[in-house]
């Protein structure tokens, strides 16, 4: 805190020039303008950090990010990480270490049995999560992760995974995006599912449940037999494979389940 991270340099006389054409351009120069945003204090020109973190120039504004970085994995070198900004981990987290920033977690590796958490924002784990039955993520905001394996997922907002969760718990306050399969455990949302893959050839029981009674699953591949859709308390387990694209709905009126084509 208190640190100079930028100084404005009044304008001085400059001297004119000429296009191609041989038009004078004035040389006069223009005052910079721009202006003190989150924990940064404007010091006549001056700018000064009120707090510890990132510098950000965006939006004719400068501003300090509390962001705590780990250049290399979250170990027993490191220790345990807490936070009130954001925590970023250039590499991986290890078996049952925790990571919390109240503002955010970014993780560019993968996170094993690790407990990581962020009060108030996202949480990002660029390599996956091999949780072995013990691996939890816990958001105020939205989960985007590559894969899931045998781990725990709460958001209090959408929860994307790109490739595949296998054997795991995911509970969304929004949306779940699933861009590959998912195989086995369950899946809580409020209104959608969106997965290529639902459930397994092996007949392993996946099951999906959606709060609202208006809810949709959207499967793109293929929904496999001994899946379970559960939406707005009504249930339907699903005892031969279905192709895709499919819309997985309740209708209401007729208390019953209907399959559309998807879209």
């Amino acid at each position: 805190a208190g640190t100079k991270i930028l100084r404005i340099t009044p304008p001085v006389p400059g001297v004119d020039g000429q296009d191609i054409f041989g038009k004078k351009i004035s040389g006069t120069g223009r005052r910079v303008e721009i202006r003190a945003g989150k924990n940064v204090k404007d010091n006549n020109g001056v700018f000064l950090a009120t707090a510890k973190g990132r510098v950000v120039v965006a939006d004719k504004s400068v501003r300090v990010e509390p962001i705590q970085q780990v250049t290399g994995d979250v170990d027993f070198k490191s220790g345990n990480v807490n936070f009130f900004g954001v925590v970023q981990i250039d590499r991986d987290v290890l078996d049952e270490f925790k990571v919390k920033g109240d503002q955010g977690v970014r993780v560019s590796g993968m996170a094993g049995s690790a407990h990581i958490e962020s009060a108030q924002g996202d949480v990002e784990i660029g390599g996956g999560m091999q949780g072995m039955g013990r691996g939890t993520v816990v958001a105020g905001g939205k989960v985007k992760v590559k894969y899931l394996n045998h781990a725990e997922v709460r958001a209090a907002g959408d929860v994307t995974v790109f490739a595949e969760s296998v054997n795991s718990k995911i509970t969304s306050g929004g949306k779940v995006y699933v861009h590959g399969k998912i195989v086995g455990g369950e899946i809580h949302g409020q209104s959608s599912l969106e997965v290529v893959s639902l459930g397994s050839p092996l007949g392993i029981k996946t099951l999906v449940v959606l709060a609202k009674p208006d809810g949709i699953v959207l499967v793109r591949k293929i929904l496999h037999a001994r899946s379970i859709v559960r939406i707005g308390g009504h249930s339907h387990e699903f005892l031969d494979d279905v192709p895709g694209p499919i819309r997985v709905t309740f209708d209401v009126k007729t208390h019953a389940f209907k399959i559309l084509p998807g879209s």
